[in-house]
């Protein structure tokens, strides 16, 4: 597993890298902001005073062009390698550290912020349940996963519309389960037993 890993590592590394070297970086990342905006218009709604991680932000996180860049933390897996080559404002607070064990405290942000990063992972409930643990009560996630048919056939076979109503319910059986503990931390069970 972990040679699997290591060379989905690399594979990725080599495409930003060319990508990178071969196209206008900031244009990119500001045209994939602007896309966003069009998908999810509730981006452009979030304020200063909401704290939000781009989980999984690759080179360049794309809140580095919003308006509340500056209450935003972005983390990846191979953020030391882009360092290397990628441009970036730092307007966005980047770290080190992947999707499965992240390095923030229990409902630390008002949203998350999940664009085409699950099906990198390794163990995606693993990473549904760190997201679920950042969140605060009420809290938002944003996600999504882009299909299209350049992918190789495993991952178009993965992630198809019915995976992505498989990661809502495990959400919303995470947040169920959730309240299920509160309820019972808050329950007194008491009773006299024979044998």
């Amino acid at each position: 597993m972990k040679k699997i890993i290591s060379k989905k590592r690399e594979l990725e590394l080599d495409f930003w890298e060319t990508w990178y070297a071969h196209n206008d970086p900031i244009n990119i990342t500001y045209t994939i902001w602007e896309t966003r905006l069009e998908r999810f218009p509730e981006l452009g709604k979030l304020n200063v005073g909401q704290k939000g991680l781009d989980l999984g932000c690759g080179p360049m996180s794309i809140f580095e062009f919003s308006d509340i860049a500056d209450t935003v933390m972005a983390i990846d897996p191979l953020d030391k390698e882009f360092r290397k080559f990628a441009p970036r404002f730092n307007r966005v607070a980047y770290y080190y550290g992947d999707g499965e064990n992240l390095i923030f405290g229990s409902e630390t942000f008002d949203w998350v912020a999940c664009f085409n990063v699950i099906d990198h992972t390794p163990n995606p409930l693993r990473m549904l349940a760190e997201i679920y643990r950042l969140l605060k009560r009420d809290g938002t996630l944003f996600f999504e996963v882009f299909f299209e048919d350049t992918h190789t056939s495993p991952h178009y076979q993965l992630w198809r519309e019915d995976k992505i109503e498989w990661v809502r319910g495990i959400f919303e059986e995470i947040r169920n389960q959730k309240e299920r503990e509160e309820k019972l931390k808050r329950t007194v069970f008491s009773g006299v037993y024979k044998k």
